[in-house]
């Protein structure tokens, strides 16, 4: 038997020497040791691209805006159109707020709807409202010395610092409330001289007229200054207590508020310690506040005024404005129900308030087309609720302004042709034909009179149809003074037997006023109920008001107090109890 040389054995079957017997055996022993790895790749790869994209959802949410909570109707208006080619348009801001009352910004919804009564309002366009727009801002202070003077002055610094932070366009007023009602600076854009004046604001008075005050404040906010923004405010500074006795009522200033489209945001201080006049004030101005459409803040440490003004600055600031044309709108002088409805995301918001409708005699006079002008004055009882979109179709997206595009259409529906527009049109031309009669019916001059003596200076009173009998020694002596006007200081004297009617016709009124176009034909009348003056609104184009207020319905009226018929503002004398009986 033969040897085999070292190193060279004899081959194997299966084996391929040395090197091909260790490849054989390794293969195994290195996928041992690698499976743990690949177990532990295959769990920590997942685990870092699930981290990476939740930080990555994390940080999308963070710069995305926050989803509002809350939608509502804070003040709306109908401007007059720049040129007569133009159309009115219909303002609504809009507060947008998450669920901690913050406002939201950055929201762009997705569609947007706007009505009036039956009518859809074309191309609305939804925005924040820009800077250069401005904010007419009445700050209203409570200066009765409820409060004390440390207490005071934090207030004061923190009115100081918002009007020094006015914008370019904003305008700021002062008024003043306690025993009575004072302007202390009329709207200016002057910051320093605002600021100045708000600084040296006193407590002085030791009773307040809280509800004359409100009702004298957005009497000032809804001046008709072609200077001032659309947009108006009212601030109050007060911790709500009404204490001046035979003031305005409670009543009449929320009739003031439906009157006039202008939200009241109220600072009520709530200090120690609070008692139940105080709880009883803070809860009738937060009801003055939510029916205007703002809002109630109350501040119950001194150090909080700060923080309170300037949440409350940051609120007004990041309101949003929804501008539609009104061109189809007809002023009837009737209330309308104006509705807004925003889509955004998956939630639908609705607000509402009512308006009345009434002419622009600027844009009258220039020629515009009566039926298709309109003004408005809110009542704004504004009542945020989950709704469904607004009627007239679904709401119609935002968007660039289309002049031409057509009033829009339920989904669906082909547009009628001229054909069937006929009689539609035949319709719209009567209710024009008589809408433009009503417009000119009070301003036709009547021919005049023939009289056998001349007229009285005074007031007249007519014997024909249902004037009121004035008799020399009977009823109520009443004396009315022109304290603003045509003829100020010019007394009108009447006696009132039982019904006193007043207007700018000579027919059947027994007190004329022609020179006030604002006067309708007959506007109102004084009657006598249990031996009490009365006065009472008969339908007249723009109210009648008692110190500042609106009247609705039958107004009781007593010596001093101030008639506004138009632009016309009287002084009421009625004599002192007993008078008349002494004279008799």
């Amino acid at each position: 038997m033969g040897l085999t040389p070292r190193g060279r054995q004899k081959p194997v079957a299966g084996k391929t020497g040395a090197s091909g017997t260790f490849r054989q055996r390794g293969l195994p022993l290195v996928a041992g040791r690698a499976l743990p790895v690949l177990l532990l790749l295959l769990l920590f790869v997942p685990g870092v691209l699930l981290a990476l994209l939740t930080w990555s959802d994390g940080a999308s949410a963070q710069s995305a805006p926050a989803e509002p909570t809350r939608f509502r109707l804070v003040g709306t208006r109908i401007a007059p159109p720049a040129t007569p080619q133009e159309a009115p348009q219909v303002l609504a801001y809009v507060e947008l707020l998450d669920e901690n009352e913050r406002p939201v910004k950055g929201v762009s919804p997705d569609s947007a709807a706007c009505t009036l009564g039956a009518t859809v309002l074309d191309n609305p366009r939804f925005a924040p409202l820009a800077a250069e727009e401005g904010t007419a801002v009445v700050f209203l202070v409570d200066v009765s010395k409820s409060l004390k003077q440390n207490e005071f002055s934090r207030i004061r610094d923190a009115l100081a610092a918002w009007a020094d932070s006015l914008g370019e366009a904003d305008r700021g007023a002062l008024m003043l409330f306690g025993e009575r009602v004072r302007l202390v600076q009329d709207f200016t854009a002057d910051k320093a001289t605002l600021a100045a004046a708000i600084k040296e604001l006193a407590l002085t008075d030791n009773r307040t007229e809280l509800h004359a005050g409100i009702a004298e404040g957005l009497r000032l906010a809804a001046r008709g200054d072609e200077a001032l923004p659309p947009r108006r405010v009212v601030v109050v500074v007060s911790d709500g207590i009404e204490d001046a006795p035979g003031g305005t009522s409670r009543d009449e200033v929320l009739a003031s508020l439906r009157e006039h489209p202008i939200p009241v945001y109220a600072v009520g201080f709530a200090l120690p310690p609070l008692t139940n006049a105080k709880r009883d004030g803070l809860a009738v101005l937060g009801e003055f506040a939510r029916t205007s459409g703002g809002a109630l803040t109350t501040v119950e440490k001194a150090d909080a005024f700060k923080g309170a003004f300037e949440t409350l600055r940051e609120r007004l600031n990041g309101v949003y404005l929804l501008a539609a044309d009104a061109e189809a709108v007809v002023p009837d002088g009737q209330v309308h129900r104006l509705q807004v409805t925003l889509r955004v995301g998956s939630r639908t918001f609705t607000d509402g308030t009512d308006l009345r409708v009434l002419p622009l005699p600027g844009v009258l006079a220039a020629g515009a087309s009566p039926d298709l002008k309109a003004a408005a004055v809110t009542a704004p009882e504004s009542t945020t609720a989950q709704q469904p979109a607004a009627a007239g179709g679904t709401p119609t997206v935002t968007g660039a302004p289309k002049p031409t595009s057509p009033s829009p259409q339920a989904a669906g529906t082909p547009a009628p042709s001229p054909g069937r527009n006929l009689p539609l049109l035949a319709l719209g031309a009567g209710v024009a034909l008589l809408v433009l009669m009503a417009l000119f019916r009070n301003g036709k001059r009547t021919p005049p009179e023939k009289a056998t003596s001349p007229a009285p200076e005074g007031p007249v009173a007519e014997k024909t149809g249902t004037a009121p009998r004035i008799v020399a020694g009977e009823g109520l002596s009443l004396r009315l003074t022109v304290l603003k006007g045509a003829d100020v200081s010019r007394h009108y004297d009447a006696v009132v037997t039982d019904r006193l009617s007043l207007g700018r016709s000579s027919r059947g009124n027994g007190m004329v006023f022609k020179g006030d176009m604002g006067i309708s034909g007959t506007h109102c009348e004084f009657f006598l109920e249990k031996g009490r003056l009365f006065v009472r609104d008969l339908g007249s184009t723009n109210g009648t008001y008692v110190n500042g207020v609106a009247i609705v319905g039958p107004c009781p009226l007593s010596d001093q107090d101030r008639l506004l018929l138009g632009s016309t503002e009287l002084r009421v004398h009625l004599p002192a109890p007993g008078e008349e009986d002494r004279k008799s």
